[in-house]
């Protein structure tokens, strides 16, 4: 019985692995839409051949000048993102490995401790960001009771 149920787990581990896509073929290696082809499209370089009753010039110039202030914007700040997962995830484990060589000597106990200093880290940094939004926030609602006195 148990033979019986290990050769049904191996044969069903076969099959759901990579290899066992190429061990079972079912022949259909040829996209369905290989043959079409699209109509050649070509670029409008702005004339306005074409009239449409649901079209103004005035506004698509005003959405056209939007767009390209917002464009402007979001390229400064995509340019401006450091750092990222990866990043953290390396210093984290820098850190990990720092603190676990320091506390080696500990025993049992080491491990324990250098979680301990990770999470305390962690919080630190989470209330400094924290106070750091808190003070700017404060900071504007300031500046514009200040501004609201003087009008």
């Amino acid at each position: 019985m148990v033979k019986k149920l290990l050769a049904a787990f191996i044969a069903l581990a076969v099959v759901f692995s990579p290899v066992g896509g190429s061990l079972i073929h079912d022949g259909s290696n040829v996209a369905s839409a290989k043959g079409y082809k699209s109509g050649k499209r070509s670029f409008d370089s702005g004339s306005n051949n074409q009239s449409s009753l649901f079209k103004n010039n005035n506004s698509n110039s005003v959405k056209q000048n939007n767009t390209s202030k917002n464009s402007s914007s979001k390229s400064t700040a995509a340019g401006s993102k450091r750092g990222g997962l990866m990043k953290g995830l390396l210093m984290g484990g820098i850190a990990g490995l720092l603190f676990g060589s320091l506390l080696s000597s500990l025993g049992p106990l080491g491990p324990i401790l250098g979680f301990m200093v990770n999470m305390l880290v962690i919080v630190a940094l989470i209330l400094l960001v924290v106070k750091l939004f808190q003070s700017v926030r404060s900071n504007k609602r300031k500046n514009e009771e200040v501004k609201s006195w003087r009008q």
